[in-house]
């Protein structure tokens, strides 16, 4: 017998075998096959005939390679795309999935809305696996030379998009860790107008590298180019963010390549581009207080002062705006010490007193904390030093029991009778307070989670120590750092650093390596039975709004969204398909939040989306997401006198405005009679949705 003949008989015992849904034994025979297969046409068919069998066994993985092994023997073999695109929707990756059906199979629209609905039958998609695995080296190696070849593509004369874009796709199937291929297909899919398939690559690309330049900037082209249907017009927000990031890692650069050059000059035209169809509202690194329009200044404008005579009424005070303007006032205050300094080689001249304006003012909120300098992370820290060097504070604590030991050798000396004129009450607090300051520059400043959770940690791990240890000592003497409503305002702060670090994981079914869950778990219970006993919340002439607010009202709204994150996120880890209780439990977490957030706070607007999210995923009909929907849409209405230019959620705002469109689009289907109040949808943009 030939090995042709052998080949062919091998093959026929292996389809003998699938036939008789004996998939794994069919799997092995075509293997077996391919050890003495030497034509392309043979190893297409044989490599195509077991990735069927591994879908038909529900080995997505195995499917994937093998279907890119047929690819790489026949670029043009039809089944073996649609094999690999049958793998992608088995893990409901459906981004993958529609690139395949649209560009190599060419398919009509019906095709891809049936992949559509197949993955609506699954559930919503997520990134799968094999996307935070490690990929083995064969692959990798494999997965370069494809991306070397579709880069000549490219480069050829005409450019060829089309076979570079498939070249790519099958080197992602080998390598999905790749951001620098993600990157390149971003930029075949914007060059053949492509902009939705290039916007899901180069979001995946720098959620895999977020210091990738290249591919924020592929990112802003596919943002920029996009259309809401709705409108016809185009909304260049997000594309903004997205070429301001990338101009920020280019010039973060000692040096930049000529490569990056051309690409710095590209992204500054494009930026030109954007400021001419519209007005341009920095997002990072610009002097943003100048604006009128930040939300500081339109708390400003919409402040109550006079809440003194209708303080008994809570809905007189009971607004965003009075913590967010206090706190704006406080860090202007310490800002212009902080730039008051001077340095004279290794010697600094300033003035004491800006440490505990700028503390005060991040514990009342966070969103104050803004750079209206280049040089004001770098002063911030001279500053602090400064401060903790003059007040003999404890620059070299590294642990909260270090920080313990040095307030006792300090107390020794003199004790708390002094008051407020007390040294060691003095050095205790400037430390405390600069170690805030630090913590809150490391996460919003420099997104150096790793750091700033440690810093928090510390700070609350100590005033807890103090409280239990100078537990009878006056607040006279002992200071507000030891209040509860303080230590209150700090554990706010961290949990929202814990919330932000696990947020800004590369996918939401990657593993907790570091540990977030438990530690957002903890810290929001701690929150909450804490703020339980603060029972008298009433504002008074000696205690205003902006404290009631962030320190009574606040940290137990932060703590059920902490909760709503943590269950959300357990659900994407762990959870078993049918098994939708951590959903519920997140849904009711975000709905206490939402009640406990001033209506104009632009968190419960974000409260709110993610309740309805959870809601969606459990299969909840219209009866229940539709009232959500509607609540979406007034918050967003009164949310926008203060927070319609912030920059914590500019982005976030267009996908409220999505919800707001779908819920116009459900009440259409329903007064046509193709939906129910008991049609459970889904809208199409959740399913493409990164979290």
């Amino acid at each position: 017998m030939s090995t042709q003949d052998l080949v062919t008989e091998l093959k026929n015992q292996g389809n003998a075998l699938f036939a008789q849904k004996r998939y794994q034994d069919a799997f092995d025979k075509y293997g077996d096959a391919l050890k003495h297969a030497s034509d392309p046409a043979a190893i297409t068919a044989l490599r195509g005939n077991r990735a069927q069998a591994c879908l038909s066994l529900h080995k997505y993985s195995d499917a994937r390679l093998e279907a890119a092994e047929a690819l790489i023997a026949d670029p043009k073999n039809l089944k073996g795309w649609n094999r690999l695109a049958r793998a992608y929707l088995g893990v409901t990756w459906v981004n993958e999935a529609d690139a395949i059906f649209r560009l190599a199979l060419r398919s009509p629209l019906t095709a891809l809305e049936q992949g559509r609905i197949d993955v609506r039958a699954k559930g919503l998609h997520q990134i799968p696996n094999e996307f935070v695995k490690e990929v083995a080296q064969e692959y990798v190696t494999r997965a370069t030379k494809l991306k070397e070849e579709g880069n000549a593509l490219v480069t050829s004369s005409p450019p060829d998009f089309d076979a570079a874009y498939s070249k790519f796709t099958v080197a992602i199937a080998l390598d999905p860790s790749s951001a620098i291929i993600r990157c390149n297909r971003a930029y075949c899919g914007n060059s053949l107008k492509l902009y939705d398939l290039a916007e899901a690559d180069a979001k995946v690309a720098v959620a895999l590298d977020p210091s990738f330049a290249k591919a924020w900037a592929r990112l802003g082209t596919a943002l920029a180019a996009r259309r809401p249907p709705s409108t016809g017009l185009k909304d260049t927000t997000e594309s903004k963010e997205a070429y301001s990031r990338a101009l920020e890692l280019l010039d973060a650069k000692p040096t930049l390549s000529p490569a990056d050059t051309k690409l710095k000059q590209s992204v500054e035209q494009s930026i030109e581009g954007l400021i001419r169809q519209g007005s341009w509202v920095p997002v990072r690194g610009d002097p943003a207080t100048k604006l009128p329009e930040m939300p500081w200044a339109r708390a400003e404008k919409v402040l109550n002062n006079n809440y003194l005579h209708t303080m008994s009424i809570k809905e007189s005070w009971y607004s965003s705006s009075y913590a967010l303007a206090w706190a704006a006032r406080y860090f202007k205050e310490g800002a212009d010490k902080v730039f008051a300094l001077r340095q004279h080689g290794q010697h600094v001249a300033s003035q004491l007193g800006a440490v505990e304006p700028i503390s005060n003012a991040l514990t009342l909120d966070t969103r104050a904390f803004h750079m209206t300098r280049p040089d004001f992370i770098d002063l911030c820290g001279k500053q602090c030093n400064f401060e903790m060097t003059a007040v003999q504070g404890f620059l070299t604590a590294k642990t909260a029991e270090d920080t313990m030991r040095f307030a006792k050798e300090h107390l020794a000396k003199e004790g708390w009778s002094n008051g407020r004129n007390s040294g060691a009450r003095i050095a205790i607090a400037t430390t405390i307070r600069a170690g805030i300051i630090r913590a809150v520059i490391h996460e919003r400043g420099l997104e150096d989670y790793k750091v700033a959770l440690n810093l928090y940690s510390i700070i609350v791990k100590f005033i807890d120590m103090g409280r239990r240890e100078w537990a009878g000592v006056p607040k006279q003497d002992r200071g507000s750092i030891f209040e509860l409503t303080f230590l209150l305002g700090v554990e706010k702060m961290y949990l929202e650093g814990l919330c932000e670090a696990l947020k800004a994981r590369r996918f939401t079914n990657a593993p907790d390596t570091p540990g977030y869950l438990p530690r957002v778990k903890e810290t929001a219970e701690k929150i909450l039975a804490e703020a339980a006993t603060l029972t008298d919340r009433e504002v008074t002439s000696l205690r205003p709004p902006s404290q009631v607010l962030a320190f009574y009202y606040y940290p137990e709204a932060v703590a059920h969204n902490a909760l709503g994150l943590y269950h959300a996120c357990k659900y994407d880890i762990h959870h078993a398909k049918k098994d939708h209780t951590d959903l519920h439990l997140a849904a009711e977490h975000y709905r206490k939040a939402a009640d406990l957030f001033p209506r104009d706070e632009e968190y419960r607007t974000g409260a709110i989306y993610q309740q309805l999210f959870a809601l969606f995923r459990t299969g909840a009909s219209l009866r229940v997401t539709l009232p959500l929907l509607d609540e979406i849409a007034q918050s967003m209405e009164e949310t926008k006198p203060i927070w319609e230019y912030s920059t914590t959620t500019t982005g976030a705002r267009q996908a409220f405005q999505r919800m707001v469109w779908f819920a116009e689009d459900a009440r259409k289907g329903i007064d046509a009679g193709k939906l129910t109040l008991d049609s459970q949808i889904l809208p199409d943009f959740l399913l493409q949705r990164n979290m």
